[in-house]
């Protein structure tokens, strides 16, 4: 290997000669007034039109401005990986222009993979072991995949092996190896710079994005890596209003300062007049939360609230008439006790009367009758006896 290039070599000068070829053979980029780059926007439609079927057009772009849409080794790398060629796209991996030695032999053990997957699809157990052991080994890879990868030589049937890999959820069984270097590919992306080698159907990721910032949606992600609104038709020649979404408006009403360490969970009671927190410290602090006013009522809830007073309302007006109904027999009970009460002591009192003048009347005839007996020498004892007076 001496005389040689080392891969740090052979990478900076890949990413000389792409650099070279995407400019059409200098280093100067042109900008244009809106501020993208000319030969980024001619590789964009470049692709676009390879994507739409369009080929000869795309041939006849890139010959006129002079900007390839991908380098010698970039395409011939991207078409190995398509058609199953592994040792030639693994022989030009030095020329993607990666950015570190992990990310190199991230792509290489991504390409073997395939290729080992590939071999126990046909049944080639021993070509299969021969580059898990020589090829895939060296790399580096941790214990657990090269684990998981030689427990599916022990697969027994096809159905079992795809599902263990996942290619049992990418395709039909004609065309399942296609779809799984396809995603292969998308996983590539990921890896490589994109200055290099371009993500599938960029100009219309870029106009999904678009569409997605003026409409204030959020495109779903689809399984090539780009952006799906299923049967949605836009309209690329006018701008789209922005739906209006509730934003809620976020204010600092306080500063939880009694934790001396990091806070892990907060919750608000029921009323919303509390908070407790805690954190790492342990503690749990509660917090008296400021009252917030309140929204105004929706038309229903006033229509709510008024049933209610009036509900409340008659409630109150039937048990007001109860109590007087209840109030007014108990006067009249009290009335009639009163007035036989009142009864009762004047018949005492005129009996008592009459008593007391009975005796009086005895009392005055007593006297008249000692009188009338000392004039006539009549005896005290014959006499009547005296009536002590009534107390």
């Amino acid at each position: 290997q001496r005389g040689q290039p080392s891969v740090a070599g052979r990478r900076g000068e890949a990413m000389e000669k792409q650099r070279s070829s995407r400019y059409g053979g200098g280093t100067q980029v042109e900008v244009l007034p809106s501020g993208f780059g000319r030969s980024d926007v001619v590789r964009l439609i470049t692709q676009s039109l390879r994507a739409l079927g369009y080929h000869k057009s795309a041939g006849l772009l890139e010959s006129e401005s002079q900007i390839e849409l991908l380098s010698g080794d970039v395409r011939s790398f991207r078409q190995g990986v398509l058609d199953g060629h592994w040792d030639d796209a693994c022989s030009r991996v030095a020329a993607l222009g990666l950015e570190s030695i992990e990310a190199y032999r991230a792509v290489q053990f991504l390409i073997l993979e395939q290729k080992f997957l590939e071999l126990v699809d046909d049944r080639s157990f021993g070509p299969a072991l021969e580059c898990l052991r020589k090829q895939l080994v060296p790399l580096g890879a941790l214990p657990e995949q090269l684990q998981r990868l030689s427990s599916l030589l022990l697969c027994p049937q096809r159905d079992e092996l795809y599902l263990r890999c996942g290619w049992a959820a990418i395709g039909v069984e004609e065309d399942v190896r296609l779809a799984a270097r396809q995603r292969l590919l998308s996983e590539l992306h990921a890896l490589i710079p994109p200055s290099v080698l371009i993500p599938e159907n960029r100009l219309e990721t870029l106009l999904l994005q678009a569409m997605a910032q003026q409409a204030g949606t959020s495109p779903t992600p689809s399984l090539n890596g780009g952006h799906s609104y299923g049967h949605t038709r836009w309209d690329l020649f006018s701008d789209h209003a922005p739906t209006q979404q509730k934003v809620l408006v976020s204010e600092c009403v306080r500063v939880l300062e009694r934790h001396p360490d990091e806070i892990w969970f907060v919750q608000f009671s029921h009323n919303g007049l509390r908070l407790a927190s805690a954190g790492k410290d342990g503690l749990v602090v509660i917090w008296a939360m400021p009252a917030l006013p309140c929204p105004p009522p929706s038309p229903r809830q006033q229509q709510q609230q008024q049933r209610q007073q009036q509900q409340q309302q008659q409630e109150q007006h039937t048990e007001t008439g109860t109590a007087n109904g209840s109030t007014a027999q108990a006067v009249n009970g009290n009335a009639g006790q009163a007035a036989n009460g009142n009864a009762a002591q004047a018949s005492l009192l005129a009996d008592r009367d009459h008593s007391e003048s009975t005796v009086q009347m005895e009392i005055a005839l007593a006297h008249e009758t000692g009188r009338s007996s000392e004039n006539s020498d009549t005896p005290m004892s014959d006499a009547a006896p005296s009536v002590p007076p009534a107390p």
